[in-house]
């Protein structure tokens, strides 16, 4: 049976990559890539010391940097004891290209990244291309040919394996949850987002603030704060992040869940759809995002999910799908039997797998 060491995080996604890859036949070790080794197993000591310790901006850098040098040594440590044949590692930020380097000669496994994050996130690009050239296979959320000319001929001078695979649905948490009739029909009547802030998301928000609209946010991004300014969201702002079922119960039984892509409106083709695209649907609930190249492959348009391509049309179409619950939910439902049937965690990491060659 051959060996996967799966460098991933522990969160509901996480897991469901571990039991994919375990449905298809292959000896599975995860490494944590959060766990703390400064202190493992402290996490109340770790909640009542990190508000001190961010003040101390060197404090911070150093215990930082240790847990990273830590981090770095347990994972060539298990890489020894272990001795996969196979090495996935999820985005992966903070293991140094030195660790790849000497996990290629410890056993010379096939050495496999799968990178959840556009390479358009600000500064995304400078983190991931000192590395790039390190692994056999790279994949990105990002659809390859729509990406400007510059990055995409600098990653492939660092790596001409690259590839494109998109973001899934962990089809084991987001599934529907029932609700009381009376938590169903308020949230019916709600277009929800979810999501931080930035110029194009407020923009476009203001412009459906008359639309019983609800906003789950951080407080605060790199872009600004929701509540400055005096800007009108503010009341429609609901005071913090959702998570978990309450998440779900959102996604589920909202009129609308509203996806709004953080580059919406700043350049001409936005090169992959976000996590709500497929994760929304798997909930059982409708979701209006926007227009990218990349979803016409995924989805049927007008038939499985619903899209905009300026504030306008999304206005209009918001403005029409609330009214019709019933056309809502026929949508929803194909939505749904097409991420269950085609993107799952395990439908990505079988065309990973398949692409680099290598099979149970």
């Amino acid at each position: 049976m051959k060996r996967i060491l799966l460098v991933d995080y522990p969160y509901p996604d996480g897991r469901s990559r571990e039991k994919a890859l375990r449905g298809m036949g292959f000896d599975i070790k995860v490494f944590n890539l959060i766990q703390s080794r400064i202190w493992p197993g402290q996490k109340s000591l770790k909640r009542k010391a990190l508000p001190f310790i961010n003040l101390i901006k060197p404090l911070k850098d150093l215990l930082w940097g240790l847990d990273d040098t830590m981090l770095n040594r347990k994972l060539l440590d298990t890489v020894k004891e272990f001795r996969p044949d196979c090495v996935l590692i999820i985005k992966g930020d903070s293991i140094e290209s030195g660790t790849l380097k000497k996990m290629k000669k410890i056993c010379s496994p096939l050495m496999i990244n799968w990178d959840a994050d556009s390479f358009l996130t600000p500064e995304r690009i400078h983190l991931v291309l000192p590395r790039l050239g390190l692994y056999d296979y790279c994949f990105t959320i990002d659809e390859v040919e729509v990406l400007p000319g510059v990055i995409r001929n600098e990653i492939f001078r660092k790596n001409r394996n690259i590839f494109t695979v998109p973001l899934a649905a962990n089809s084991d948490f987001y599934r529907p949850i029932e609700i009381s009739n009376e938590a169903k029909n308020s949230l019916a009547s709600f277009l929800v987002f979810i999501g931080t802030i930035n110029p194009a998301r407020r923009s476009l928000l203001e412009n459906l603030e008359d639309m019983n609209l609800k906003i789950w946010a951080p407080a605060e991004s790199a872009w600004g704060k929701w509540l400055e300014n005096g800007s009108i969201l503010k009341k429609y702002y609901q005071n913090g992040c959702v998570y978990g079922e309450e998440l779900i119960k959102l996604y589920a039984h909202s009129g609308i869940v509203l996806d709004i892509h953080f580059l919406f409106s700043q350049i001409p083709e936005i090169p992959n759809v976000t996590l709500r695209v497929f994760e929304v649907p798997a909930a059982g609930g409708f979701v209006l995002t926007n227009f990218s190249p990349q979803l016409p492959n995924l989805f049927k348009l007008d038939e499985e999910i619903i899209c905009y391509k300026s504030a306008g049309e999304c206005r209009e179409k918001a403005h029409y799908f609330l009214k019709n619950p019933g056309l809502r939910k026929k949508i929803a439902d194909k939505g749904r039997e097409r991420v269950l049937r085609e993107h799952t965690f395990e439908n990505r990491l079988r065309a990973i797998l398949r692409i680099a060659g290598f099979n149970a």
